[in-house]
């Protein structure tokens, strides 16, 4: 059997097959010379190393590292376990090279956005913000700017929207407040296609100068079908709209009002309106069961049917399913 390769010598044969591919772009080449190196240990290394170039390095190989870089995730040489251990090492630190490296933010964002947007994303943005608000290193400000970009990235990725809310990503984590969130997605650039959730709370800043036709149409003139049809735009209109007695009390529930909304839904994928007001009653840290009535209302106007109430359940992670089987029990008791 072959001598094991050193660590040294794993970054000697590294630095050969990425410098002959930014020469070549030849992919399949540079396939092989993965392939012949200890995965185990090159794979981190490999990784770590192409980061580097691409925070730093000449403007005409940046998107031949970023190719090889992407390609490699897809293909699975560069795993999500991998991906995942060594970009935090390379992101504590880089709010700091910003002072010697003035384009740090252009140069990272689009292949950032590239990783997210692969079939099986070995990241996301979830990951992103999370590792990000654990380093004392980075501020505030520059999680918001490096966000921006890597969104900026992602406008011309199919299905961004679901791409940017993977594994639960929730603006509001970044930004507490539906006014900063609706001025960050207002741009420029403009990032509302990305955030149609972001849309409907927008509504909610107005609501109470807004008539069920006035919001109704607002709504119908600014907000494109295929957006009105994501689970996170219902989702957020419907807590909008708990958010404010007025539509309770207006009958802003009732069938008539939210049906338009449900165009082309199945009953069974209304279920999106429970984890609306799931989501309402969790943020403002309420006990689910006082949402009982708010869930009767919708079963009552056939916005929801027990098929969808089945499926609430049995699609809950195990900390949340008992509180739903109670609400749910309770209405059918």
């Amino acid at each position: 059997a072959a001598p094991a390769l050193s660590e040294e010598e794993i970054k000697k044969r590294v630095d050969s097959l990425v410098s002959d591919y930014t020469v070549t772009e030849d992919y399949a080449e540079a396939k092989v010379a993965v392939e012949e190196l200890p995965l185990d240990k090159a794979a981190p290394i490999l990784a770590s190393f192409l980061l580097e170039k691409i925070v730093d390095c000449k403007q005409d190989l940046r998107p031949k590292y970023d190719a090889l870089l992407t390609r490699l995730a897809a293909e699975g040489f560069l795993s999500a376990r991998v991906l995942r251990e060594v970009l935090p090492m390379h992101l504590e630190y880089l709010e700091d090279l910003r002072i010697d490296v003035p384009g740090l933010l252009d140069n990272v964002s689009p292949a950032l956005a590239r990783l997210m947007g692969l079939a099986s994303p070995p990241i996301s943005c979830a990951f992103l913000a999370q590792t990000l608000s654990g380093f004392e290193t980075i501020s505030h400000e520059f999680q918001l700017a490096l966000f921006q970009k890597i969104f900026e990235s992602m406008l011309t990725i199919p299905n961004a929207s679901e791409v940017v809310h993977a594994e639960g990503f929730d603006l509001g984590t970044l930004l507490p407040d539906v006014n900063d969130q609706v001025k960050f997605v207002g741009g420029p650039p403009d990032l509302w296609t990305l955030f149609p959730s972001v849309k409907a709370k927008f509504y909610g800043l107005h609501l109470d100068k807004w008539s069920i036709a006035m919001l109704r149409q607002t709504v119908e003139d600014q907000v494109p079908v295929a957006e009105r049809k994501k689970a996170s735009f219902l989702q957020e209109f419907l807590c909008v709209l708990l958010s404010h007695d007025r539509c309770l009390d207006g009958g802003f529930l009732n069938a008539e009002c939210v049906q338009w909304l449900l165009q082309g839904w199945d009953l069974p994928e209304r279920q999106a309106l429970l984890l609306g007001v799931q989501k309402k009653w969790r943020r403002d840290g309420r006990p689910l069961r006082e949402a009982s009535s708010t869930v009767d209302r919708l079963l009552n106007s056939q916005l929801v049917d027990l098929q969808g109430l089945k499926q609430w359940v049995e699609q809950q992670p195990a900390e949340t399913r008992s509180e739903v089987q109670d609400v749910v029990r309770h209405l059918l008791s």
